[in-house]
């Protein structure tokens, strides 16, 4: 015998708020901008322009298992010789690998977690 499913009814305004909340808060990940110029912990979602003209920076990534579905992007945007790593949490990998380094101006990665590892899009 098949079952019935019935949704709980919400009325229109607490429908359209829970989405306006929810939309919200994926955008602000999406548009929040970081200027980095020294090592750091990665601890929000957005894009984070690395300048490493004053020595090599490494940005370590937070903890794969609490942060399902943040997306970072990291750009190097200086000339110097000096490399941007990207680093997993303790053994966490990126595409398999525990590091992933920008050497070139201009050079980006984006990095997206399914709550085990970082993978690059």
């Amino acid at each position: 015998m098949a079952q019935e499913y019935t949704a709980s009814p919400l009325d229109p305004a607490t429908k359209i708020s829970q989405f306006v909340s929810t939309f919200n808060s994926e955008i602000d990940e999406l548009t929040a901008i970081f200027s980095e110029t020294a090592s750091f912990n990665l601890t929000h979602g957005g894009f984070y322009k690395v300048n490493a003209t004053s020595g090599a920076v490494t940005v370590t990534l937070p903890a794969a298992s609490s942060n399902t579905g943040m997306r970072v992007s990291i750009k190097k945007i200086d000339a110097s010789a000096n490399a941007v790593t990207i680093d997993g949490n303790g053994s966490e990998t990126i595409d398999g690998a525990t590091t992933s380094s920008l050497a070139s101006q201009y050079d980006v990665a984006t990095l997206i977690c399914d709550g085990t590892e970082w993978f690059s899009l």
